[in-house]
């Protein structure tokens, strides 16, 4: 998602430096709250009354596994079908750790997390070695797959809204202002 917004605004405002700061969630807020930068990227935080959020994309969760697995036969993959499986997943610091939580409790699938990562890199190459399986937000899953894995759609769909983030009391300035647009319309041109 990002690579493609800076791309866009080096086309669009060729004299602006675009500067992204690759975080966890809670220290992007942080760093918003902090003014020690302009605006975040962020997955619908919890706590935002001193926060202006625009929602920008919807982010479906999906299943990782490794080919042969039993449940990549299906088309898509219910989430009771974990009950009972082995994953590796994000770990709490990731915006989404409590959405993949929240589901699989309401979808009645106890599951053994066998380990908690922060980058989903590393997470997928847990699943390659056959150490469980994973749940991740699409946007995770490279464009061009994923060597020696399946990726199949959870049912019913859960998503996370993605979002961008700046502080209420504190106007962007004009140059911030045009790169949180254009980063907005990016990713609403990539949606269509």
């Amino acid at each position: 998602l990002m690579p493609a917004c800076i791309a866009a605004c080096a086309r669009e405002a060729p004299r602006v430096r675009f500067v992204l700061l690759d975080r966890i969630q809670q220290d992007v807020l942080e760093s918003v709250r902090g003014g020690e930068v302009d605006f975040g990227v962020v997955v619908e935080p919890s706590a935002v009354d001193d926060l202006h959020c625009e929602a920008i994309l919807r982010d479906p969760f999906v299943l990782v596994a490794p080919a042969r697995h039993r449940v990549t036969r299906a088309a898509g993959v219910r989430w009771k079908a974990l009950d009972g499986a082995a994953l590796v997943l994000l770990d709490a610091a990731s915006g989404s750790r409590r959405y993949i939580d929240d589901a699989l409790a309401r979808h009645g699938a106890a599951c053994k997390v066998e380990q908690e990562l922060a980058h989903p890199t590393t997470v997928f190459q847990m699943v390659e070695a056959g150490i469980g399986l994973t749940v991740m937000p699409r946007l995770a899953v490279p464009p061009g797959g994923l060597h020696g894995l399946v990726v199949r759609p959870l049912l019913p769909r859960l998503e996370r809204t993605v979002m961008l983030v700046r502080r209420h009391e504190r106007a962007l300035s004009p140059v911030a202002e045009r790169v949180w647009k254009i980063v907005s319309a990016t990713v609403r041109a990539r949606k269509s």
